[in-house]
């Protein structure tokens, strides 16, 4: 817990989650700095026979990560496409480089990767009666 004019604030979960962000001005480097910064592909499933021949299917695929290997999804389709999270996150720098005083905070995954965050904090706070301030973040999963 930090304390901010003698009052108690609780982290959020999503820097409990992840990773807090030092000064990146893009979220390739937010991503890098996390070690998001992972590669997925998506292969074609590959079925047993009791032969002991291997159907590759044409229809059925899983997607993984290229560092760890671990697979992220094991019944993806053909029309799925992966995007990694270089690209996934590539939007969010116009606003940060657009918007005065808006900077990155945190990123994360969830599982092995499957779900991956990235949390930007704006620079106004929202005031709540006298003396109530709350923070505003843009956050894309």
């Amino acid at each position: 817990m930090t304390t901010i004019n003698n009052a108690a604030v609780k982290p959020k979960v999503w820097q409990l989650l992840g990773k807090t962000i030092t000064k990146c001005e893009t979220s390739a480097e937010a991503m890098a700095e996390a070690g998001l910064d992972f590669e997925v592909l998506k292969r074609p499933n590959v079925h047993p026979l009791p032969s002991g021949m291997n159907v590759i299917s044409e229809n059925s695929y899983f997607t993984f990560r290229t560092d760890t290997e671990a697979v992220l999804g094991d019944k993806i389709g053909p029309d799925y496409e992966v995007v990694n999270n270089s690209e996934a996150f590539a939007f969010f720098d116009s606003i940060v480089r657009e918007y005065g005083g808006v900077h990155y905070e945190s990123a994360g995954a969830l599982g092995y990767g499957e779900v991956v965050y990235i949390t930007a904090k704006l620079p106004e706070h929202i005031r709540v009666g006298r003396d109530d301030l709350i923070e505003q973040y843009i956050v894309r999963p």
